[in-house]
């Protein structure tokens, strides 16, 4: 199991109290009774506090289920990495060429 299955598996199961942790890999909105529209709101709150991450409105259907959560949060990780690779090529570029760069902050997956 991966850090970031691991910290869904306790965002899971933080907001579904009920499941047993061999269920959470299961669970769906379809199959777990106490998953309503409140429980998704909670659930996208525990995940973007444990995650440093904002989900917008458009992505909600990630969360529907553990297996879509974690392969949207294993291509956020993903994309994420891919802009700190670029930006690090932009900045070394512009430094080499004498231009000051803008520092943004980075998503991270770490604890």
């Amino acid at each position: 199991m991966n850090d970031i299955e691991s910290r869904l598996r306790k965002c899971f199961g933080a907001v579904f109290r009920r499941l047993r942790n061999d269920e959470i890999p299961s669970a769906t909105m379809e199959n777990v009774a106490e998953w309503d529209s409140a429980a998704t709101v909670m659930l996208v709150a525990v995940v973007e506090e444990e995650f440093g991450v904002q989900i917008e409105l458009d992505q909600l259907e990630s969360l529907l289920s553990f297996r879509s959560a974690l392969e949207y949060l294993v291509k956020l990780q993903e994309s994420a990495e891919e802009t700190d690779s670029e930006r690090v090529d932009v900045q070394g570029s512009a430094q080499r060429d004498g231009l000051e760069t803008a520092q943004h902050p980075k998503m991270t997956f770490e604890r």
